[in-house]
């Protein structure tokens, strides 16, 4: 027998000696591996869920932050638009006296111009009665001998 055969005789005694020691050894680190598998796959997922309820309470705390400045934020306008509403009620009340005020300065002007209408009138008759006792005073005067 050659060397390459003795060697093979070797190995296959060997492999009947230590085969079902080697399909033992590789099933106890196949489930070893898959063990260790499992292990890291659940280390993640806790870490993941961990980190998941981490940022729901961060996302949470920032909502509740950003309700709480929209509700301010409300509160300002609501307050404008309140001191809107009041400068408004106060302008109206402004032109409401102001319309009362000017039906009044109407009313005068209108009293004013019927006065003036009537002293012309009265002015314009006496203008005509002077004249009239002028020219009697003329004819008395020129009878009394002037």
């Amino acid at each position: 027998m050659t060397q390459a055969g003795v060697a093979g005789r070797q190995v296959e005694e060997t492999f009947r000696r230590f085969g079902s020691l080697i399909n033992f050894a590789m099933i106890v680190i196949g489930f070893a591996v898959a063990a260790m598998t499992v292990g890291s796959w659940r280390t993640t997922q806790e870490t993941n869920d961990a980190k998941t309820a981490e940022w729901q309470l961060n996302h949470e705390q920032l909502h509740r932050e950003r309700l709480a400045d929209v509700k301010e934020v409300q509160g300002a306008v609501n307050s404008r638009l309140s001191g809107l509403d009041k400068g408004q009620q106060d302008a109206g009340r402004a032109i409401d006296n102001l319309e009362q005020r000017l039906a009044t300065v109407e009313k005068a002007v209108n009293t004013v111009e019927q006065n003036a209408a009537l002293t012309n009138r009265t002015l314009n008759e006496m203008n005509g009665n002077l004249q009239v006792v002028k020219e009697i005073l003329n004819r008395i005067e020129k009878k009394q001998g002037g």
